[in-house]
């Protein structure tokens, strides 16, 4: 996930809408896997700032069908948004049920 121009950092338990084709559902930052800076990377971060790179995990409020990245490139990408705009465009790499 790439974090766009947010004026604000985007700590653990943040509150998003993710929209993925015509699909739009409540979503929140559940775990910050690692943040990635060029050729280093940090674990566990405790906020996300503005043109970052990380994984993450999100969860959704209620059950929603999704597809990997690399198995359908259309349906595999995302974009996080708040009350503020787009806060993140990412791709799916892992599912968890």
């Amino acid at each position: 996930m790439c974090i766009r121009d947010s004026l604000t950092p985007i700590p653990l338990g943040h509150y998003v809408v993710v929209y993925c084709a015509s699909l739009k559902v409540p979503a929140k930052f559940s775990k910050l896997e690692k943040l990635i800076m060029g050729d280093k990377e940090k674990k566990r971060p405790k906020c996300l700032l503005s043109n970052q790179t990380a994984f993450v995990v999100i969860s959704t409020t209620e059950r929603v069908c999704l597809e990997l990245y690399q198995n359908y490139k259309g349906l595999g990408r995302i974009a996080i948004r708040d009350d503020t705009g787009t806060l993140a465009t990412g791709i799916i790499t892992e599912l968890i049920a």
